[in-house]
């Protein structure tokens, strides 16, 4: 907790108390002395310099004149250090924000200052060595390439090939429930039209067989369709794998806008290593891969394909897509 602001609170609290101690003790005076005017009888007054006398004002009238004052003064000292207190917090949550505001720009500078300095520190490392400048200097430029080329090395496709095998049970799983549901729905809606023609009419009947045509159809629309989601899905990943069993490559996905450490992992293990493998999907594979991993528009709204096509021709120029 800010130390100012315990201060002002504490002493807030002292002369919170301070201020009820000299209210109760204002109010317990004030009691006394109604009590005593109450309780004692009237005084005849027998001349006008007895009546003078009583009239000058008695002791606990001044003290209870005093604490009154008193009173007064510490609640004019709560109010001005609860108005410190507002002006200390006010302070410190301005504080607060351009401490953040000063640490989001820090962190977006050190992020734009990274390339430079990787690229100061190949520089000294270059200067270094005299004769290694002088080749550099004098060999052409055009012949740099502008990525280094990685090693192809081997991947890892055993994860892939086992959610190709889990794509196909899947499909073969829904190819089986077709031929029930298909048969359920012409026995539904066969129901429905009996008791449509007939005479006379049962709505009761009627009603509960057009529902039960219409989850019979429903059922057997929803089968259909995630048979053919999973056969498109199953066709695109088989192509995928191929283009990666052909060019087993493995590029640096979250270089693609839009490819953190979450997605690269899951591409990796459904097969997708390269630049390529994206920039030669089909958009029916684009959008298979986007529902088997649950991208939706990902793909087509952060253009992962005409990134991939420029990252691949950066890093790999000696071999062209097709």
């Amino acid at each position: 907790m800010n130390p100012e602001l315990l201060l002002l609170s504490s002493r807030i609290a002292l002369l919170v108390l301070i201020a009820s101690a000299l209210a109760f003790a204002v109010g317990w005076l004030w009691r006394g002395q109604r009590i005593r005017v109450v309780a004692e009888p009237p005084i005849e007054l027998p001349s006008a310099e007895p009546l003078q006398e009583l009239s000058a004002p008695s002791q606990q009238e001044k003290e209870m004149a005093s604490l009154a004052a008193a009173l007064d003064a510490s609640e004019k000292q709560c109010l001005a250090a609860l108005e410190q207190r507002d002006e200390a917090e006010r302070v410190a949550h301005e504080r607060a924000r351009e401490v953040r505001r000063l640490t989001e720009e820090l962190q977006a500078l050190r992020e734009q200052k990274l390339p430079l300095v990787s690229s100061a520190t190949s520089t000294e490392a270059t200067s270094s060595n005299s004769e290694s400048v002088e080749a550099f200097s004098t060999f052409p430029a055009a012949a740099l390439p502008k990525e280094p080329v990685p090693e192809a090395r081997p991947i890892d496709l055993q994860p892939a090939h086992q959610a190709a095998e889990h794509l196909v049970e899947q499909a073969s799983a829904l190819e089986q429930q077709l031929a029930p549901l298909t048969r359920e729905s012409a026995e539904a809606q066969a129901e429905k039209d009996a008791l449509a023609q007939a005479q006379p009419v049962d709505k009761v009947a009627l009603k509960a067989a057009t529902k039960r045509a219409k989850d019979a159809s429903h059922r057997l629309a929803q089968a259909t369709e995630g048979l053919a989601r999973y056969r498109r899905q199953q066709a695109a990943l088989a192509r995928t794998l191929a283009v990666a069993t052909q060019h087993p490559v493995a590029d640096d996905l979250t270089r693609i806008k839009g490819i953190k450490t979450i997605l690269n992992a899951q591409l990796n293990a459904h097969g997708i290593h390269s630049y390529r493998q994206i920039a030669q999907w089909s958009p029916e594979d684009a959008l298979a891969i986007g529902e088997l991993l649950a991208f939706k528009n990902r793909v087509t709204k952060d253009q992962w394909q005409e990134q991939a096509r420029q990252l691949h021709q950066s890093a790999h120029p000696e071999q062209p897509l097709a």
